[in-house]
């Protein structure tokens, strides 16, 4: 019984140490600024779409009625930037008239799109062509929080005065008759959700 009455008294002693150590403990929530980047300034710049990614149909229901998104994302590398920087623009894969897809396509171009180039416009042609973008910002709501970035407010023909120097970036295609896991990875999380949720990924993965 001495070895069990030892251990006991040393139990409480344990007990009262633990006690007088942990009882007084706070929950303190502490102030923490949230860290801002430092965003591109809003301006005119030069760039290349350097990687189409196809998001694929998404599906959804306004006042009662079903209706399909065909969507890619553009992305544009900044060209002058020491270190590489892009911005994405996502876009609704509709060449009809007046829609902001073709809109883009005839500023960029310099030309307006005909109804025969429109019927089936080759998205990919796109890739390494030059442009001057122009960024402005806005806030968005993710994950719970509120975060300034960049957009793209439009696309437009380089003048013939400047020759836009090559990027740094290599040319990339995402599709679902090309996939690329490497590629797929590297998305950011609010891109790669949208793909998980369309009706492409769905069919070719389960």
């Amino acid at each position: 019984m001495g070895w069990l009455v030892n251990n006991a008294r040393e139990w409480v002693k344990d007990k009262q140490r633990f006690n007088k150590k942990y009882t007084n403990m706070a929950i303190t929530a502490l102030k923490k600024e949230k860290k801002v980047r430092e965003l591109l300034p809003a301006d005119n710049y030069m760039a290349r779409c350097h990687k189409i990614v196809h998001i694929g149909t998404t599906e959804f229901e306004k006042n009662g009625n079903k209706y399909e998104l065909n969507k890619a994302v553009l992305f544009f590398e900044i060209i002058g930037a020491e270190v590489p920087f892009v911005i994405d623009h996502e876009i609704v894969l509709n060449t009809a008239k007046d829609t902001p897809f073709r809109k883009m396509l005839n500023t960029w171009r310099g030309v307006d799109l005909t109804d025969e180039e429109a019927e089936a416009f080759e998205v990919t042609a796109l890739l390494g062509v030059p442009c001057m973008v122009n960024v402005g910002h806005k806030s968005i709501s993710y994950q719970g929080g509120a975060f300034d970035v960049e957009v793209v407010l439009s696309v437009n023909k380089m003048p013939r005065t400047i020759i836009c120097p090559a990027g740094k970036l290599p040319t990339v295609v995402l599709d679902y008759d090309n996939w690329s896991d490497a590629v797929y990875n590297d998305l950011p999380e609010r891109i790669k959700k949208k793909i998980v949720d369309s009706v492409e990924y769905r069919a070719k993965f389960g």
